[in-house]
């Protein structure tokens, strides 16, 4: 049997439901299993193949997918690596208190159903630390080393629980008990003395590609895909503290995505005629007092922005970062439709075929002249 063991700890609030959703909240493996999975898939595009009459075919991701993490589609098996989550020192924090939402604007607006719907809800605050286990026959360590890479995505682009692409639910590995030599591949969790973030995170992903097996470019984009060449961006600034990486990166996507209101319609960033450019940020679409913004098959979309945090031990610099997926937001049978409750209005049903992407584009554009290229 091989066995590693990630100790770690959250360096931002995470919110993860438990057995009673508004009771102790719980870290389960079937939220980190499902996290995993998430960030192989978005590694391996390649796999999704041309079938009859043009139409993609998922068979050999799915196979692949279902041979590391088990399923009953393809290969009908258990997962051949046993994941478990052990609680050590766990703290807990409401919704509501986060932080002061007067002084971090950014954080006010990521965080938002914390302050409103969450506000009773208990989370684990930063600092609690638990203990991410792996383990598998000896005969299934390439299965092992590929569900390893993935949970490396996972705590340096990713994060867990409610707003996870938002910032909240980011954590790190402060140590790792690997008595068997299993990571004697060159792959590490965290930077070595004097190493800066960036050089880390660029040398670990290309190790990442070689265990994975994702060197080959997807062809066809039908979900989530990271970009092989650019996976994300990392700030060029180093913060001191986790509350001022996350609302450095708040402000900003609250600057481009909220725009300016006004009574006087020819004033406006938004009207409701382009609430299309706000859905490409990920639907449904709340908009205050009225219906949301939804597709018209009543689907939800993710947004093709992930915003985490990553934390540098040797430093003690927190950094943000932003992960633009690759793949179609919709697809071409559907349609984004809004309807609005005002009867006051000249026009209040509203459809588009596509998605603005003008919004998500201007973000990306200004976060780019604020990092590096991951």
């Amino acid at each position: 049997m091989e066995t590693i063991i990630f100790n770690c700890r959250f360096i931002t609030p995470a919110f993860l439901g438990g057995a009673d959703p508004k009771g102790t909240p719980e870290l389960r493996p079937p939220s980190i299993k499902g996290a995993l999975r998430f960030w192989w898939r978005a590694m391996n595009g390649h796999f999704v193949e041309n079938g009859e009459n043009g139409k993609p075919t998922f068979r050999k991701l799915l196979e692949n997918d279902e041979t590391l993490f088990g399923g009953i589609n393809q290969v009908m098996q258990k997962s051949p690596v046993t994941v478990r989550a052990v609680e050590k020192e766990m703290n807990y924090i409401e919704g509501q208190k986060i932080v002061d939402h007067r002084q971090y604007e950014g954080i006010d607006y990521l965080f938002y159903t914390f302050k409103h719907h969450k506000k009773d809800d208990l989370g684990f605050n930063t600092g609690s630390q638990f203990d991410v286990i792996f383990s598998c026959l000896e005969k299934d360590h390439e299965i092992l080393l590929k569900t390893i890479a993935s949970f490396w995505l996972l705590v340096n682009l990713g994060s867990l629980g409610t707003r996870a692409r938002r910032g909240a639910g980011a954590f790190s590995v402060d140590g790792i008990i690997d008595r068997q030599g299993i990571l004697n591949n060159g792959l590490s969790f965290f930077p070595e003395t004097g190493m800066n973030t960036i050089v880390y995170l660029k040398n670990n992903f290309s190790r990442i590609k070689e265990m994975i097996g994702s060197n080959k470019k997807a062809s066809i984009k039908k979900y989530s895909l990271l970009n092989q060449e650019t996976p994300a961006y990392l700030s060029t600034v180093e913060f001191n503290t986790w509350q001022e990486a996350v609302n450095a990166i708040g402000t900003e996507m609250k600057t481009i995505r909220k725009g300016k209101t006004s009574k006087y319609k020819a004033e406006r960033t938004f009207t409701m005629d382009t609430l299309n450019k706000k859905a490409a940020f990920g639907i449904p679409v709340g908009v205050f007092s009225d219906n949301p913004v939804t597709f018209e098959t009543n689907e939800r979309r993710a947004s093709p922005i992930y915003l985490s945090v990553v934390f540098n031990k040797t430093t003690r610099k927190y950094h943000w970062v932003v992960t633009h997926f690759e793949g179609d937001f919709m697809p071409s049978d559907d349609k984004i439709v809004f309807t609005s409750k005002n009867r006051n209005v000249r026009k209040n049903n509203f459809e588009w075929p596509k998605e603005d992407n003008s919004l998500v584009l201007a973000f990306m554009n200004k976060i780019k002249s604020k990092s590096q290229k991951i």
